[in-house]
């Protein structure tokens, strides 16, 4: 990085992790961006943080160890997440540590946790060309969530049979969110997300054909238009279809993407601080730079 611009960024990175803390992350997978201001500075960050690193193929290469623990078991009220981080990137100032292969080091660690947990994800910071392969590389794996990649996986996509996988952009500017209901172990967990789409639009063009008068019903409205009574009944038999389906699911998973606009309210504590910080970064590169 930039001499100048040295202890501004790390100063900023010590904030993330603080605000990381704050918000309550369960861990966090290393990636190659990860180590822009060296591998002891990140270590170093990692120490001083109670959030967990995770890597499961990041390595010394003198001695072919792994440098964080590959994964976590996470207990959410009595239901145990093994999350596992893949990386496919260091960069090439950082000369001794390497990356194991990510297909042989996923399906190793998945096998691992296989009896440990009811629910496997992995956190794959990857490029395109290996998340192509994810699914059928990690058929076992219930999610898998991608970073390093600028598409954004949209509610209403169709998840083929194996893990359900989702990327939310880069930037941050969009957040994954997962309600999940979890009750048999022996069964696969049912993507409801079209499902649920599908039945919303429904109701909203129900909804949109009774604005025409809200005190009759729909058949009393449309007598004179059987094109009309023939979509609504074709409407209300999809809606009991899906329903069934939606009830009838022993574990289900609706995902919804975030978009974190203006319409989110920010913690004020928190901006506080970034605003803060900001400002120190600003002076601490002036006088750098000065003094270069």
């Amino acid at each position: 990085m930039p001499r100048n611009t040295r202890d501004a960024d790390i100063l900023k990175a010590r904030t993330i992790m603080d605000g990381y803390d704050r918000i309550g992350y369960d861990c966090i997978n290393v990636g190659g961006f990860d180590f822009a201001n060296g591998k002891d500075f990140l270590l170093t960050l990692g120490q001083s943080s109670n959030i967990p690193f995770i890597s499961a193929n990041i390595v010394e290469k003198e001695t072919a160890n792994l440098i964080f623990e590959p994964y976590i078991i996470l207990d959410r009220d009595g239901i145990k997440i093994a999350v596992i981080g893949l990386t496919d990137h260091l960069p090439p100032h950082i000369d001794d540590l390497g990356i194991n292969d990510v297909f042989t080091a996923g399906k190793r660690y998945l096998k691992e946790v296989e009896s440990k947990a009811d629910i496997a994800i992995i956190l794959a910071n990857v490029d395109r060309k290996i998340t192509a392969k994810l699914r059928e590389n990690f058929p076992t794996a219930d999610y898998i969530f991608l970073s390093k990649t600028r598409s954004r996986t949209q509610p209403s996509v169709n998840q083929p049979s194996g893990p359900m996988i989702y990327s939310t952009g880069i930037q941050g500017k969009y957040i994954a969110q997962i309600s999940l209901s979890f009750n048999n172990r022996d069964e696969a967990i049912v993507n409801t997300s079209p499902k649920v789409g599908e039945l919303g639009l429904i109701n909203r063009r129900l909804e949109n054909l009774q604005k025409r008068d809200p005190d009759k019903s729909l058949k009393e409205l449309y007598a004179g238009q059987p094109n009309v009574l023939s979509i609504i009944t074709e409407y209300n038999v999809k809606k009991q279809l899906i329903q069934a389906e939606l009830d009838n699911a022993n574990n289900t998973s609706e995902y919804a993407l975030v978009d974190l606009n203006r319409k989110i309210k920010s913690d004020p504590e928190l901006l506080t601080i970034v605003d803060g910080i900001l400002e120190t970064c600003s002076e601490l590169t002036k006088k750098n730079q000065s003094s270069g």
